[in-house]
Protein backbone atom coordinates (compact mmCIF):
# COMPACT_ATOMS: atom_id res chain seq x y z
CA UNK A 1 0.00 0.00 0.00
CA UNK A 2 1.46 3.35 -0.97
CA UNK A 3 0.78 6.67 0.70
CA UNK A 4 1.22 10.10 -0.74
CA UNK A 5 3.27 12.49 1.35
CA UNK A 6 0.58 15.24 1.25
CA UNK A 7 -2.01 12.78 2.60
CA UNK A 8 0.29 11.79 5.46
CA UNK A 9 1.03 15.44 6.16
CA UNK A 10 -2.70 16.31 6.22
CA UNK A 11 -3.47 13.47 8.64
CA UNK A 12 -0.62 14.48 10.96
CA UNK A 13 -1.81 18.13 10.93
CA UNK A 14 -5.35 17.07 11.74
CA UNK A 15 -4.14 14.93 14.62
CA UNK A 16 -1.99 17.73 16.03
CA UNK A 17 -4.62 20.45 15.48
CA UNK A 18 -8.10 18.96 15.41
CA UNK A 19 -10.77 21.00 13.65
CA UNK A 20 -13.27 22.95 15.67
CA UNK A 21 -16.96 22.15 15.27
CA UNK A 22 -17.33 25.33 13.22
CA UNK A 23 -14.52 24.32 10.85
CA UNK A 24 -16.09 20.88 10.43
CA UNK A 25 -19.43 22.46 9.57
CA UNK A 26 -17.82 24.78 7.05
CA UNK A 27 -15.81 22.01 5.44
CA UNK A 28 -18.53 19.35 5.41
CA UNK A 29 -21.82 21.23 5.10
CA UNK A 30 -21.15 24.71 3.80
CA UNK A 31 -17.75 25.04 2.11
CA UNK A 32 -18.83 28.05 0.04
CA UNK A 33 -20.10 30.11 3.00
CA UNK A 34 -17.72 32.96 3.69
CA UNK A 35 -18.10 33.69 7.40
CA UNK A 36 -15.33 34.80 9.71
CA UNK A 37 -14.36 32.51 12.57
CA UNK A 38 -16.63 34.14 15.18
CA UNK A 39 -19.63 34.10 12.83
CA UNK A 40 -18.91 30.48 11.97
CA UNK A 41 -18.70 29.54 15.66
CA UNK A 42 -22.01 31.31 16.25
CA UNK A 43 -23.65 29.53 13.34
CA UNK A 44 -22.29 26.19 14.57
CA UNK A 45 -24.25 26.62 17.81
CA UNK A 46 -27.51 26.52 15.85
CA UNK A 47 -26.82 23.85 13.21
CA UNK A 48 -28.48 21.02 15.12
CA UNK A 49 -31.58 23.10 15.88
CA UNK A 50 -31.83 24.29 12.27
CA UNK A 51 -31.50 20.77 10.92
CA UNK A 52 -34.06 19.67 13.52
CA UNK A 53 -36.72 21.98 12.09
CA UNK A 54 -35.84 20.92 8.56
CA UNK A 55 -33.57 23.67 7.21
CA UNK A 56 -31.63 22.47 4.18
CA UNK A 57 -28.10 23.74 4.80
CA UNK A 58 -27.11 22.55 1.32
CA UNK A 59 -29.49 25.04 -0.33
CA UNK A 60 -27.48 27.34 -2.59
CA UNK A 61 -29.83 30.31 -2.18
CA UNK A 62 -29.61 30.03 1.60
CA UNK A 63 -25.81 29.98 1.43
CA UNK A 64 -25.80 33.04 -0.82
CA UNK A 65 -28.11 34.82 1.62
CA UNK A 66 -25.91 33.91 4.61
CA UNK A 67 -22.91 35.34 2.74
CA UNK A 68 -24.81 38.53 1.90
CA UNK A 69 -26.40 39.10 5.35
CA UNK A 70 -24.09 37.71 8.04
CA UNK A 71 -24.60 40.58 10.50
CA UNK A 72 -28.18 39.64 11.43
CA UNK A 73 -27.53 35.91 11.47
CA UNK A 74 -28.11 35.10 15.14
CA UNK A 75 -31.27 37.20 15.46
CA UNK A 76 -32.69 35.76 12.24
CA UNK A 77 -31.95 32.19 13.31
CA UNK A 78 -33.51 32.79 16.73
CA UNK A 79 -36.60 34.33 15.09
CA UNK A 80 -37.09 31.33 12.81
CA UNK A 81 -36.57 28.89 15.68
CA UNK A 82 -39.12 30.84 17.73
CA UNK A 83 -41.54 30.76 14.79
CA UNK A 84 -41.07 26.99 14.53
CA UNK A 85 -41.81 26.69 18.25
CA UNK A 86 -45.01 28.73 17.87
CA UNK A 87 -46.11 26.57 14.95
CA UNK A 88 -45.47 23.45 17.01
CA UNK A 89 -47.54 24.82 19.91
CA UNK A 90 -50.39 25.31 17.43
CA UNK A 91 -49.90 21.73 16.20
CA UNK A 92 -48.71 23.03 12.86
CA UNK A 93 -45.45 22.72 11.02
CA UNK A 94 -43.59 24.19 8.09
CA UNK A 95 -44.95 22.88 4.79
CA UNK A 96 -41.64 21.27 3.82
CA UNK A 97 -37.89 21.82 3.93
CA UNK A 98 -38.13 24.43 1.16
CA UNK A 99 -40.59 26.45 3.23
CA UNK A 100 -38.43 26.49 6.36
CA UNK A 101 -35.22 27.09 4.37
CA UNK A 102 -36.81 29.99 2.49
CA UNK A 103 -38.17 31.33 5.77
CA UNK A 104 -34.64 31.49 7.19
CA UNK A 105 -33.34 33.18 4.05
CA UNK A 106 -36.15 35.74 4.27
CA UNK A 107 -35.42 36.33 7.97
CA UNK A 108 -31.77 37.03 7.12
CA UNK A 109 -32.66 39.41 4.28
CA UNK A 110 -35.35 41.28 6.21
CA UNK A 111 -33.54 41.46 9.54
CA UNK A 112 -36.07 39.52 11.61
CA UNK A 113 -35.67 39.71 15.37
CA UNK A 114 -37.04 37.17 17.86
CA UNK A 115 -40.05 38.28 19.92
Amino acid sequence: MSYRIHEISRVVRELQHPKSRAEEIRDELMPDVDLDESQLELFAQYVTALEGIGVNLQDERLRDTINAYPDNMEAAIQAVLKYAQILKQKHQDFQDQYHVTNCLAKALREGWKPH
